[in-house]
């Protein structure tokens, strides 16, 4: 399985997350939402620094400074029939306090 992590920058748990992911035979592509392109042609591609990724589950770690580009992506995903763990709805209200509060 290929998981496309979608993160803020690569701290120790974003690499303890890719190694338990290796652990068990998966994938992991970490990524900034900055180096995630979406192309339309045809179907729906994702772009990590230009390779061609497919992803099966998207888990989105992205923080309050990747927000908008975050949940732009986040929700691409979504609607193109890729499982997302922690989506758009999720980002945006985790980062919003009065709604978290």
């Amino acid at each position: 399985m290929i998981v496309l992590l979608v993160i803020r920058e690569t701290t120790a748990d974003v690499v303890g997350l890719s190694a338990a992911l290796a652990r068990r035979g998966h994938t992991a592509v970490t990524a900034t939402p900055q180096q995630v392109t979406v192309a339309l042609d045809g179907g729906v591609e994702l772009r990590v620094a230009g390779a061609p990724v497919r992803p099966d589950v998207v888990f989105g770690w992205a923080s309050l400074h990747e927000r908008e580009r975050g949940g732009w992506l986040l929700a691409a995903c979504e609607l193109a029939g890729i499982p997302v763990v922690n989506g758009a709805a999720i980002l945006g209200a985790g980062q919003n306090k009065f709604i978290a509060s």
